[in-house]
């Protein structure tokens, strides 16, 4: 599957970062440049929905009680039809 047009394009830009020195991998930075470098570089990538993409933010109650934060994204023509559905549980391990 080939990568989305502004993804390929967001990624060759980081590649010339490196390869010119202007700019380094995350884990050759200390935590603020590494923010600095994430915060600046994340407005490039939109991450809103295509517009015939309806997003709802719900919460699911855990098995301990405890409410966990999630978004529901839906094709906005479908109504009440059955949509495939895809789950991504995030891990935790991307934190800048």
């Amino acid at each position: 599957m080939a990568l989305h047009p502004d993804l390929a394009a967001f990624l060759e830009l980081v590649e010339f970062g490196r390869l010119t020195g202007r700019s380094l991998p995350m884990h050759a930075m200390d935590v603020a440049q590494a923010r600095a470098e994430f915060e600046g570089s994340s407005p490039v990538l939109d991450p809103s929905p295509p517009g015939n993409v309806t997003a709802s933010e719900l919460q699911i109650t855990a098995r301990d009680g405890a409410r966990l934060a999630a978004r529901l994204y839906r094709q906005g023509d479908a109504g009440a039809a059955l949509q495939p559905v895809i789950l991504y549980l995030h891990g935790g391990g991307y934190v800048v």
